[in-house]
């Protein structure tokens, strides 16, 4: 796996690509699917040097389907579980509620775990109670958490810029998107927090 990190994302943007395009029909909105729904990732890296440049335009050029960010900042997520038939072992995976709702389940964006007491601690902070059942609620992810991004170099340029004494101004666009998972015994067991306290 090719992380590309040690950068704080200070200029770290992404759009969000439903896939639905809503129509109004009789006063009711219609949403109509016409394309795959994904998230545009724009990371500005900055001023860095050349060494660390050519490192990301390797990882992006070497490693095209196995590039990831980490991230506390993106869209409003479930985390779905699974209970795998074969030894029963649990599964986890995050899915945007836009994706959710395109699809109609989860997609393959697996999280990684492990059993911490009764609790599976996902991707190191997020706290599932083990005995979690599809009747319990879901529990609430109030903070910000890192999560991975695996990312795609679909673009067709490196945006890179030398700025003096081989130090450059680098930023790339990256695309996320995932299929939906063919099993139909996934349910959600958190969803990052949605307040209406600030409402007006």
């Amino acid at each position: 796996m090719a992380e590309i990190k040690r950068y704080l994302y200070n200029d770290l943007g992404f759009k969000i690509l439903t896939g639905i395009t809503p129509v109004v029909v009789n006063e009711n909105v219609i949403d109509a699917k016409q394309a795959t729904p994904q998230v545009d990732w724009a990371i500005n890296f900055g001023k860095i040097d050349m060494a660390l440049k050519n490192a990301i335009e390797a990882t992006l050029a070497l490693e095209p389907n196995n590039t990831f960010i980490r991230s506390y900042v993106g869209p409003h997520y479930y985390i779905g579980k699974r209970i795998n038939p074969v030894g029963s072992v649990a599964e986890y995976y995050l899915t945007y509620i836009f994706e959710y709702a395109y699809y109609s389940t989860f997609v393959n964006k697996p999280l990684d775990y492990v059993v911490d007491g009764s609790d599976h601690l996902i991707e190191g902070s997020i706290r599932i109670p083990i005995s979690q059942i599809e009747s319990d609620e879901p529990i609430v992810i109030s903070d910000a958490k890192s999560l991975p991004r695996k990312l795609f170099h679909l673009e067709t340029f490196l945006d890179v810029k030398h700025e003096f004494n081989n130090i450059f101004s680098f930023s790339v666009k990256l695309t996320e998107l995932a299929a939906p998972l063919p099993f139909t015994n996934l349910f959600i067991v958190g969803v990052s927090d949605v307040s209406y306290d600030t409402s007006c």
